[in-house]
């Protein structure tokens, strides 16, 4: 009989993750303290199923946004849209 409070964990990888090839890196690192791996799959979102997974209101996406625009000052580089478009970015770079 199984165990009563035997439980699952559903892991997300972003893209950037698997673009960086991270996903064995990942997947060993659970492996090591004893979690067992039990189904994978490989899914390109839509940009509808990414904004929502974000579910986020504006504000977000204007803090994110916000923290970008904040770098590209530092680093002398040219800011070509308002803050709340690069938050969104997030999403719109996902897919």
């Amino acid at each position: 009989m199984e165990h009563p409070k035997k439980e699952r964990t559903f892991v997300i990888i972003k893209p950037d993750g698997v673009q960086r090839s991270l996903i064995g890196e990942i997947t060993s690192r659970f492996e090591r303290v004893g979690y067992k791996l039990c189904a994978a799959k490989l899914v390109l979102p839509t940009e509808d199923q990414c904004w929502k997974h974000y579910n986020k209101d504006d504000a977000w996406f204007l803090k994110k946004g916000t923290a970008i625009v904040e770098a590209k000052k530092a680093k002398g580089l040219p800011i070509e849209k308002e803050a709340i478009e690069y938050g969104k970015d997030i999403i719109r770079g996902a897919v």
